[in-house]
């Protein structure tokens, strides 16, 4: 019988979509499990590095008192304000070109010219910051004793600069881990050495004074990673590749700008119409429910060049939309609980870590902390957009949003005090953000949020919350309440989303292959994800999503 070479053909003909369908979705699968642990990596080592961030917090309080330490908020934010946002938009670059980079001279080039800019716009602001520093202290805050201590916040800013640079730069070329690592030596010596200097008697100048020396030592390590991760060679900065890189970078460096100068700018408009007690407190809250902060950014940092790889690969540009929404997706099942958790025993937490002073600073870390979680869908379509190259429409959203929370800032902070504050930034803000991102996405890539997906996730979370809470009102914030609620979301959580369809067999599978490379994390996953296993059915939990 001779074969039907015409039949074998259509055949064929029929089955090559449906074959390459597979081998892009098995590589879009591979795409997302690297990526997630990439970004598991950078997370955990942001998490530890707060860790350490939340000691100093802790011993920052309880020794500089609450008036000292709103002193200290106030010459810190001065130093953030200076920094325009980091790093003018030098390090997106370097996330961004040089995953994109495919020859070592095109690195050379990137970086050289990159770095130049960096250190000369670097020693520009941080002469000019020390110079004004005298005149701020004496008109600005009537205090002509916080001089210094801005003046050394001022020279902080050169090795700021370079320091976020070159973790940028580490994580361009994908080496993550190491600076995961960078990041978590730079918060261990800044502890050790603002420690050191508070306890010897120089106060809030110390504390500066150490923030500056760990950027320096950091700076030479994280320096000292990159070059033995390169081996690129230097070469002569030129003035067009330079200007080439301020023209993507400007449109990061004027967000960065506006949103770090706000948040900034929010504490030392605060200082203006309270106390530096007050300041304190919303300063420790603030401080805290950074961790939120923390993960969100440290996600977006390597989300971005993720997107950028993403859109130069044709067969996998078509799976764009599936990858934001898994990452909003996968990022929410982990943080739900954790907000949950954190909201109802912030009264206790702050009983404990800094003192019964701090009492109104529990109540402030809620609205922060959710608020900032709130912001989830604006802060990765602004990974996304820059991702994809469009640096001036991601600083057209971020101004706009800014704009709004700077007029509310101005009439509301005087009118409401603290509460102008965290309505301007943490709860009319976000909602803001999201809503211009969410227009951007579907006018510029077809993108929709995948509402009924994220729900399934989060109305677990907000049901474990409101158990938590009753338990938090039945204990009275007993510091027992820490430990009880702690095993309550561990037990609860994962039945709850099982229950509303927020996590099935493909989810755990995922969950698995990125559980498997994370080394010491995947101790976790390997009780928590079986344990998840348990409350489905034997043929598979309801498949809501994919």
């Amino acid at each position: 019988m001779q074969p039907n070479y015409r039949s074998e053909a259509k055949l064929a003909e029929r089955m090559m979509p449906m074959l390459d369908e597979t081998i892009d979705g098995s590589k879009m699968e591979d795409f997302g499990v690297d990526t997630a642990k990439k970004s598991s990596i950078f997370v955990s080592g942001k998490l530890a590095a707060l860790i350490f961030g939340a000691v100093l917090l802790i011993f920052l309080t309880r020794y500089l008192s609450l008036d000292g330490y709103g002193l200290y908020s106030v010459v810190y934010s001065y130093a953030t304000v200076l920094t325009l946002g980091g790093n003018f938009g030098i390090g997106t670059t370097f996330r961004k070109r040089l995953a994109d980079a495919r020859s070592y001279d095109e690195r050379s080039k990137l970086l050289a010219n990159g770095y130049f800019l960096a250190i000369v716009l670097g020693l520009v602001l941080t002469l000019a910051g020390i110079a004004v520093s005298p005149a701020i202290a004496e008109f600005a805050y009537r205090n002509s004793a916080l001089a210094l201590p801005l003046e050394f916040a001022a020279a902080t800013i050169f090795f700021s600069i370079l320091y976020n640079v070159t973790v940028s730069a580490l994580v361009g070329i994908g080496r993550v881990k190491v600076s995961g690592v960078v990041t978590v030596a730079y918060s261990l010596i800044q502890l050790v050495m603002v420690v050191y200097l508070v306890l010897a008697g120089y106060g809030v100048l110390g504390a500066i004074a150490g923030i500056l020396g760990s950027l320096a030592v950091s700076s030479a390590i994280a320096l000292a990673y990159l070059a033995s991760s390169t081996r690129i060679r230097l070469i002569r900065p030129e003035r067009k590749y330079m200007s080439g890189i301020m023209k993507f970078a400007y449109p990061v460096l004027v967000s960065n700008f506006a949103t770090m100068g706000l948040m900034s700018f929010a504490i030392d408009f605060l200082g203006v119409f309270v106390s530096s007690a007050v300041v304190g407190d919303y300063g420790a809250a603030f401080r805290v429910g950074r961790y939120v902060e923390v993960i969100l950014v440290s996600t977006t940092f390597v989300l971005m060049p993720a997107f950028s790889k993403l859109f130069s690969d044709e067969s996998l540009s078509k799976k764009i939309s599936s990858m934001y929404s898994n990452s909003m997706y996968y990022m929410l099942l982990f943080l739900v609980p954790v907000l949950a958790y954190g909201a109802t025993v912030s009264v206790p937490l702050f009983r404990l870590f800094f003192s019964k002073a701090y009492s109104l600073g529990a109540i402030y870390f809620i609205i922060i902390e959710i608020g900032l979680a709130v912001s989830i869908i604006g802060n990765f379509a602004g990974a996304l957009i820059v991702g994809y190259g469009d640096t001036k429409k991601f600083m057209k959203y971020q101004l706009t949003t800014i704009a709004i929370e700077m007029a509310l800032l101005l009439v509301l902070t005087p009118l409401m005090q603290i509460y102008g504050v965290l309505i301007s930034l943490f709860v009319v803000g976000p909602v803001v953000l999201d809503i211009v991102y969410m227009k951007a996405l579907k006018r510029q890539f077809s993108i929709k949020i995948a509402w009924a997906k994220l729900l399934r996730v989060v109305l677990p979370g907000i049901i474990l919350g409101l158990v938590m809470a009753g338990l938090a009102i039945l204990l009275r914030e007993r510091l027992l309440l820490i430990a009880i609620n702690f095993a309550v979301a561990v037990l609860l959580y994962p039945p709850l989303v099982v229950l509303f369809g927020g996590i099935n067999k493909k989810n755990i599978e995922i969950l698995t292959k990125i559980g498997n490379k994370l080394g010491p994390a995947k101790v976790v996953l390997r009780y928590m994800l079986p344990y998840t296993m348990l409350f489905m059915k034997r043929e598979g939990a309801p498949d809501h999503h994919d």
